[in-house]
């Protein structure tokens, strides 16, 4: 499909030299946001670096005392900045924030959280988007940044704002967003935790039902961390299943499951079975890192969030064994319609039985050879993972009859986001002509295997 990359004007040069967004499909796809004003360039800190720009939207007599405490100062002010962004590109693009369906956050500390939810109030004033909420340890290659976010829109022209059915939670899972938010045939659904009615963390499979108890018993050597995993991640299924049903669809039509977990190389494969008690037949992408916190609570252990769509649109693509097929029950990929959505691509030799690339003689093919630097050792292997991801997905695009230019998003996931450079020096090697659209974030670890430091995530958006 053509992909439309919108260069916003409202940025400096630097900033210009990057797409903010991509327009593809009937949606908007707007990357990763960090807390800089647009015209200098420089990383905001502090509420003199907005009291011009804010004028008319804050009302800092309200905010004093906020603005005046060490940390939810800064938060606040690189709150407005990101929203005032992501809003001058929504206008740019002549749609408004009520345009939004779907936001990603990513904090550091979630004792901001208040702080950032007084600000996005004032471009937010109802809930209109489904919203996940991640706490990450740190946000960049500066340890200044609290607070990012992306988002996804609706172009009017393909969804009018009275076709976008927004579903309220009596008890959402992110108390500024939507439980859901149906855009045509797309469905997206906010971050869901394993709680119970009262919004405790569920720690028991007997808190669940029956047929969770059943399940836990019959797995081996049961910890209290695993049965709480899996007590949460059923009830987290059972949350989407109903919500999905009540907007007509099920949970056999999600496309893509992404998990934010506290320990995932131990978590993926407490999570993944119980996927096979509710998705025996058609299983989705999935996704699934580490992440510091976990909504604020140390007692949940993962978060989901997924894509879904309507009856009669999925279609799982899986490929030949030179890309590796999934290790347990999940997809490749899915379709629906134009839009096609990857399992995070790792830095995996499918030339060596799946193993993590990680040392010298997982040498890049030759024509990856030349763009090879510096010194790669088994400390070191960013470079050779990122190349590995890349080639999975040029190899995976061709195969559904696509380009990369088809490519209109991807989220790097980096365990050291001082790797950025040798990642997106291997990107550059496959992307000639236009970047796509991107979110920079940070992982405390990847999926599966302790070795591997880097992933890649794509959202491809084909046809006519």
């Amino acid at each position: 499909m053509e992909k439309s990359i919108a260069r916003s004007q409202f940025f400096s040069s630097l900033a210009r030299s990057r797409p903010v967004a991509a327009r593809a499909g009937e949606f908007l796809f707007i990357g990763g946001q960090t807390p800089h004003d647009p015209e200098t360039g420089r990383l905001v800190t502090q509420i003199e670096d907005i009291k011009e720009r804010a004028k008319g939207i804050l009302d800092f007599s309200e905010y004093e005392s906020l603005f005046g405490r060490v940390i939810p100062g800064p938060v606040a002010t690189q709150t407005f900045t990101i929203l005032a962004n992501i809003k001058e590109i929504l206008q740019e693009n002549k749609m408004s924030m009520d345009h939004v369906v779907k936001t990603n956050i990513y904090i550091t500390d979630f004792q901001n959280l208040d702080a950032f939810y007084r600000v996005w109030r004032k471009f937010f004033p109802k809930p209109t988007a489904a919203c996940s909420v991640v706490g990450i340890s740190t946000l960049g290659m500066n340890p200044n940044i609290l607070v990012t976010m992306d988002c996804i829109a609706a172009l009017p022209e393909k969804i009018p704002l009275e076709k976008i059915q927004r579903i309220p939670s009596d008890k959402p899972q992110v108390g500024f967003g939507c439980a859901a938010v149906k855009a045509n045939d797309l469905i997206f659904v906010s971050g869901h935790v394993g709680a119970d009615r009262e919004g405790k963390p569920v720690m028991k499979c007997k808190e669940v039902g029956k047929e969770a108890q059943k399940f836990i018993e019959r797995m081996p050597m049961v910890t209290p961390r695993t049965e709480a995993t899996v007590a949460q991640i059923w009830s987290i299924n059972e949350q989407i299943n109903g919500l999905l049903e009540r907007i007509g669809s099920s949970g056999d039509n999600i496309l893509i499951q992404n998990y934010f977990a506290k320990t995932m190389t131990y978590d993926f494969f407490n999570i993944l079975p119980v996927n096979k008690i509710f998705y025996p037949e058609s299983p989705p992408a999935a996704t699934g890192f580490g992440y510091s916190n976990i909504s604020g609570n140390n007692d949940f252990n993962v978060q989901v969030e997924v894509i879904a769509t309507v009856p009669g649109k999925k279609e799982g693509l899986n490929f030949g064994p030179e890309l590796t097929k999934p290790t347990t029950h999940y997809t490749m990929a899915t379709k629906s319609g134009p839009y096609i959505f990857l399992s995070g691509r790792a830095g995996i030799n499918w030339q060596k039985n799946g193993d993590p690339v990680v040392v010298p003689d997982d040498l890049c093919p030759w024509n990856g050879q030349h763009i090879m630097v510096g010194r790669l050792d088994k400390e070191k292997p960013v470079f050779l993972q990122a190349w590995y991801c890349y080639e999975a997905i040029r190899r995976i695009v061709e195969q559904v009859g696509a380009t990369l230019d088809d490519v209109v998003k991807t989220n790097i996931f980096l365990m050291n986001v001082d790797d950025l450079p040798l990642v997106e020096r291997a990107r550059n090697h496959f992307f000639k002509d236009t970047f796509p659209v991107e979110t920079i974030i940070p992982i405390s670890q990847c999926t599966m295997h302790r070795e591997l430091v880097v992933e890649v995530e794509p959202i491809i958006v084909i046809g006519k």
